[in-house]
């Protein structure tokens, strides 16, 4: 059974950042999902703003529904591995305030079939993701855990704060530098940008790099982080997200990367992705 199929009988609460799955089939060439239409990835957004910068109040909301929806994904037994704003999307029409968690590809369960029991870590992990935002364990070729997607959330999230500064290896592309400026960031070297965000911000980077492979994190002690820095700086989280410069009603259509697909029609849904 697919993510998406999992998430299909997960109670609401639990699948409020998973889109729904239409239908699914194969031809020839490929196979392929057919999924409810969503909006534009947080990436794109972060782009067509101003300076390419989140206010602290959209980057924390951004952050909590981010979080719970990773902490929904790891409680069903499986880690994404590519965790980046580019696989977050706003929803539409009545979901416009709900981020969604997209593209499955590469995620793994980390849980053996039919229990809770973590699955033993393989010696050597060929390199997988996004080199911005991929954990330290996949720059060193180790087994990913849920503390990796967390790793990878921590710097998508510091990115939403200051596109242009908050990474020290944004511009870097060689794997070895941009490994050597993350074991900087959990040693606790902060780049002027992020030292200046609130304490609780920075807790949450020393929790994350205290986990271990078996650790289940504590989901709704980031959620508490998040929240008091909000308060710290006399933001409001209740309400909609105030983007102000940015019109999120724009359609995006997604594409894996696993296929290359001329065309496809399904009824009046427009946006699929395809599933290995």
């Amino acid at each position: 059974m697919s993510i998406l199929q999992i998430c299909a009988t997960l109670p609401k609460e639990k699948r409020l950042h998973f889109v729904e799955m239409v239908d699914k089939g194969r031809t020839e060439k490929f196979k392929f999902i057919v999924m409810q239409l969503v909006g534009q990835s947080l990436d794109r957004i972060q782009k067509d703003m101003p300076e390419r910068r989140f206010s602290f109040r959209i980057s924390i909301k951004l952050a909590l529904q981010t979080a719970d929806s990773i902490g929904d994904l790891h409680d069903i037994g499986y880690i994404h591995r590519d965790i980046k704003p580019q696989n977050f999307t706003m929803g539409l029409n009545e979901y416009a305030e709900t981020v969604f968690l997209l593209d499955f590809g590469i995620a793994r369960k980390y849980t053996l079939n039919g229990s809770k029991a973590i699955r033993l870590p393989r010696e050597k992990v060929a390199f997988l993701g996004t080199i911005r935002y991929a954990s330290r364990n996949c720059h060193n070729q180790k087994e990913q855990c849920r503390r990796d997607d967390l790793e990878s959330w921590i710097y998508m999230f510091l990115e939403f704060t200051d596109y242009k500064t908050a990474l020290t290896w944004s511009r870097m592309k060689d794997k070895h530098a941009v490994l050597i400026e993350k074991e900087h960031l959990f040693a606790g070297k902060y780049s002027q940008t992020v030292s200046a965000l609130p304490e609780e911000i920075h807790r949450i980077i020393q929790y994350v790099d205290s986990l271990d492979y078996p650790s289940t994190p504590d989901y709704a002690f980031i959620r508490t982080m998040l929240r008091k820095a909000a308060e710290k700086r006399n933001i409001t989280l209740e309400g909609k997200f105030d983007w102000r410069y940015h019109d999120t009603s724009k359609v995006s259509i997604r594409f894996s990367f696993l296929f290359f697909v001329e065309t496809c029609y399904y009824k009046d849904v427009a946006s699929f992705v395809l599933h290995e």
